[in-house]
């Protein structure tokens, strides 16, 4: 079914969305992150198809764990606390290094999953500067950090996703328009849920 090919496909790109803000939520130590990044990494080499970039993005994922106990002690933010000539952070405290890698390694290891390593790594490295592209267009408008944007909060992490996949990989034409429309009503989804389960402070 078109529906469900669309959805695998985009999923990686969803998981990389999602995963900053769940996974740092439940991360009191060091040990429950070593013990969640294990599990996922022996998740995607037994259901991963063995072949090269399988094998040498699994790699790549566990050298970017061990990268990733060091960001986590001291939380840095990507922009390093500079601002922009209006005076205001460029990104702001909520863009992390942490969680932009955590993003890029649980997406990435999803399309690892799948069979499809080198895509699912574009897809969550897309989605998360697009997300990072997201929160600098908001400190331009003034949008104070953990405020809703709607459109600027869940729909350009996805166009730019495609934008790093387009170069490289061919799909149906409906794929970014729907992506477009979804977007926004899972990321919704997604976030209300992680408001009642009380990962998120906010439902947005």
């Amino acid at each position: 079914m078109w529906v469900l090919d669309w959805f695998w496909f985009i999923l990686p790109a969803i998981i990389a969305n999602m995963s900053p803000v769940i996974i740092k939520a439940k991360l009191e130590n060091s040990r429950l992150f070593i013990g969640i990044f294990v599990a996922l990494c022996a998740l995607s080499l037994l259901f991963g198809r063995y072949g090269y970039d399988e094998i040498s993005l699994s790699l790549l994922l566990m050298l970017l764990g061990v990268t990733l106990l060091y960001f986590k002690k001291y939380n840095w933010p990507i922009d390093f606390k500079m601002k922009s000539v209006d005076g205001n952070r460029i990104l702001g405290d909520g863009k992390t290094m942490f969680g932009f890698l955590i993003g890029v390694i649980c997406g990435t290891l999803v399309g690892i999953i799948q069979g499809r390593a080198v895509l699912g790594f574009l897809l969550s490295l897309g989605t998360m500067v697009g997300d990072s592209i997201g929160s600098f267009i908001k400190r331009r408008l003034r949008v104070k950090q953990g405020k809703n944007a709607p459109l600027i909060d869940d729909t350009i992490f996805v166009i730019v996703a495609f934008f790093f996949v387009y170069p490289f990989y061919s799909f149906p034409f409906y794929y970014l328009p729907l992506s477009v429309v979804a977007a926004p009503i899972l990321h919704k989804i997604a976030n209300i849920f992680a408001h009642k389960v009380k990962l998120k402070e906010v439902p947005w």
